[in-house]
């Protein structure tokens, strides 16, 4: 599945990514 593989993609991007870490750590806790 070619959209697996995408979100494996950016998964791996936004661990390499400091500054998208919090951005996501910052929408799961507004959402919550």
């Amino acid at each position: 599945m070619p959209v697996s593989l995408e979100s494996a993609l950016a998964a791996i991007r936004t661990r390499m990514d400091p500054e998208c870490r919090p951005r996501l750590q910052g929408l799961t806790g507004a959402s919550k």
